[in-house]
């Protein structure tokens, strides 16, 4: 039983890893898109970990039929998740209704959560019939995870496709159906043996399997890749170039948004020499920035693939650019390597839209300030974000304060020039605004463009648009997007729903908290209910060994995601690492139930149970206090440190879940169901909680310390 725990743990990280990657890649890679297939995924779990299974049926149909059912469902599901728009025939390109996108989320997760949540309940009973511990059941499954976790991130470093994972992962599942049928004959063998075959085959065909799929939705599928950032595909049609990032159209190589992009910074500037580009070079906008005759261009790009895919196909003249002796290519984190760099003349932000987590970190007053740091004493910021032409609805307006606030905290000057993408000069010194000296300049360095002309110069610094979107933006000064509190990203999310429910265009959740920082009547009713409720739910014992799991794993996961949140802004490398990372959580995990399993037979006894609880309790507040700590004073956050930090979560979560089941329980088996639900459901709501309203509105500082103090209330139900 404890191999089948860590195949089941093993599973479980490795498949929902897999799943959710295509899901995100389906649904146009938002990033709520993640938070959402977690929170389901935990609902699914904790449904198949509550629902008990008839007693009569045989050990080994329950061990093998949902194994065996796993590894055909899941390549099974993946042609569900890319099929569904020939499926149901929708659009391309168009975003399902928010309704059906959870409904698809939901069927594509059903099946592998439900099971995997009833098998860790059969298979932790059956562990504990021979006088063993739910705690160490937890241990076991967990330290199956941490291998999970370990090899999806290696795999993915490795250059393995995330098509090729999945039937890794479902062939993990049938061998180990046929491992335990086996010994029962060949007739319960020989449907483990057809299925693995057939998976094996489909293993050795992945790559052009995956492309064969992936062309479904877009014709004309040149190449595609799966990196550590994001899913490439590139469509070829007529001599253009059309790029697809995690599914979603990044851009074209027959489009005018370069131009745009590039000239109305470098017009700015009287004599461009040295320019720095971060991020979509290879869009045009190296060949754009070369029309000025720069001495020095250095390109940096975070994902390699993105050049090794996308170069060869371009046009002569393109890949002429690309190779000009005066440009440099790097491959680094854009915020990384400013460190280290050196004084430049323009500076490009050409990074993707601040949709997440991960690409909110180059729209913050923290990365301005690295690039103001790079900038000559005349040097000029540019960067781009997709607006809207006429109305703007709150959530947009809201989003671009964040990111103008943040630049003028920085720069000495800040211009919007408005358009269906809006491009933003920086600089520290008065930026032009007379539409004549620019389109001077744009004669004089003898530069032929499409868009930018003298004509068109006039009409964007002239018209009602360009007073007014100053103005309107003036009116938010306290909104600044920041690495430890990214409004920005709340925003961005806030504009995805309302294309979904636009009653949210005008919905502001900084209104929760004023400005002078005092928590509003509801929030402090809110706050006063939580310690009077855990008290009149301590009457009753079960009920309060499942609460102080639900609640140690909700604090648990909100401290989990401020970790990762900080060390992506201060690092940059979370998706490199974030398999290394959520192993060393579950691995922190396995640590803490197995210290309570060693535990519980021994000194535990001899003192009474309430003091080991309130021990732990105490210590796992103080935990929270000390991160709080960290992320208010900037601490350090590399990955030794953030590794650390995360196993010290895990640990302090599976100590509390392991000490709720402890023998002193009227029956520890019956409590294997309610627990393991509750612990799921409470790392759902946790990440909801932490990613949508905590993290946006209070800030990580303010919500870490806000978990501490939840995590102290916990004592009262010891």
């Amino acid at each position: 039983m404890a191999c089948l725990l860590f195949i089941i743990g093993f599973l479980s990280i490795f498949g929902q890893i897999t799943l959710m990657r295509e899901l995100n890649i389906a649904l146009f890679g938002t990033e709520l898109i993640y938070i959402l297939s977690l929170g389901i995924w935990l609902v699914w779990t904790a449904l198949g970990a509550a629902v008990p299974w008839r007693r009569s049926a045989s050990p080994v149909d329950r061990i093998r039929n949902p194994f065996l059912f796993i590894g055909l469902a899941l390549p099974l599901v993946v042609v569900f998740i890319r099929g569904y728009p020939l499926i149901f025939k929708t659009t391309p390109g168009l975003f399902l209704p928010f309704q059906y996108q959870l409904l698809l989320i939901g069927i594509a997760l059903s099946p592998i959560g439900f099971l995997l949540g009833w098998l860790f309940q059969w298979t932790a009973k059956a562990f504990m019939s021979d006088k063993r511990t739910l705690a160490a059941a937890y241990a076991i499954e967990c330290a199956g995870g941490v291998a999970g976790g370990l090899g999806s991130g290696l795999a993915l470093k490795w250059g393995v496709q995330n098509f090729t994972l999945m039937l890794i992962c479902s062939l993990t599942a049938v061998v180990t159906a046929i491992l335990f049928t086996h010994s029962r004959g060949r007739k319960l063998y020989y449907p483990g043996v057809i299925v693995g075959s057939l998976l094996l085959v489909l293993l050795i065909q992945s790559e052009s399997v995956d492309h064969w799929m992936t062309s479904w939705n877009h014709p004309g599928l040149v190449s595609s890749k799966d990196t550590p950032y994001t899913r490439i595909s590139v469509v070829l049609r007529n001599q253009q170039i059309i790029v697809f990032s995690n599914g979603e159209f990044a851009y074209e190589t027959e489009g005018t948004a370069a131009e745009e992009f590039v000239h109305h910074a470098a017009l700015q500037h009287p004599a461009p020499s040295n320019i720095l580009i971060l991020g979509g070079g290879v869009q045009g906008t190296i060949r754009e920035v070369l029309k000025h005759r720069p001495e020095r261009v250095t390109s940096v790009e975070m994902d390699a693939a993105c050049n090794q895919l996308i170069v060869p196909l371009l046009s002569q003249s393109d890949r002429q650019a690309m190779s000009q002796p005066n440009v440099d290519h790097i491959i680094a984190d854009p915020r990384r390597f400013l460190h280290n760099s050196g004084e430049y003349d323009l500076i490009y932000i050409g990074m993707p839209e601040p949709t997440s987590g991960t690409t909110n970190r180059f729209y913050t007053e923290e990365f301005f300030d690295l690039c103001s740091e790079s900038l000559d004493p005349g040097g000029i910021l540019s960067l781009k974000l997709l607006s809207s032409e006429n109305q703007w609805t709150q959530p947009l307006i809201l989003r671009t304060a964040s990111i103008y606030n943040a630049l003028s905290a920085v720069f000495g000057d800040v211009l919007i020039l408005p358009g269906a993408m809006n491009v933003i000069l920086a600089s520290n010194t008065t930026l032009i605004r007379d539409p004549e000296v620019l389109g001077s300049r744009l004669k004089k360095r003898g530069i032929k463009t499409r868009v930018i002309s003298e004509p068109f110069l006039e009409y964007l610094y002239t018209n009602d648009r360009f007073v007014e979107i100053p103005k309107l933006l003036s009116a938010n000064p306290g909104i600044l997007n920041r690495d430890s509190k990214p409004v920005c990203y709340q925003y961005t999310q806030l504009l995805w729903l309302s294309q979904f429910f636009p009653s949210l265009k005008n919905l502001d959740f900084t209104k929760i908290i004023s400005e002078k920082g005092r928590v509003g009547g509801p929030t402090l009713a809110i706050v006063l209910m939580i310690p009077i409720s855990l008290l009149l739910i301590r009457c009753h014992n079960r009920l309060k060994r499942i609460f102080l799991a639900l609640i140690s794993s909700f604090v648990g996961m909100v401290i989990e995601t401020m970790l990762l949140l900080v060390y992506q802004s201060q690092v940059g490398a979370l998706y490199r690492d974030l398999g290394i990372l959520l192993s060393l959580f579950m691995a922190g995990l396995a640590a803490g139930a197995w210290m309570i399993h060693r535990l519980e037979r021994s000194w535990i006894r001899r003192i009474n149970t309430p003091a080991a609880g309130w021990c732990l309790v105490t210590l796992f507040g103080t935990f929270g206090i000390v991160v709080a700590l960290l992320i208010r004073q900037d601490g350090i956050f590399s990955l030794f440190h953030t590794s650390l930090l995360i196993f010290l979560d895990g640990y302090f979560v599976a100590a509390i879940f392991a000490y709720c089941g402890m023998s002193e329980a009227e029956d520890p088996g019956a409590l294997v169901s309610p627990l393991y639900t509750s612990d799921l459901i409470g790392g759902c709501l946790g990440s909801l909680a932490a990613s949508l309203l905590l993290i946006p509105v209070a800030g990580m500082a303010a919500s870490t310390w806000g978990a501490a103090l939840l995590a102290f209330c916990l004592l009262l139900l010891i």
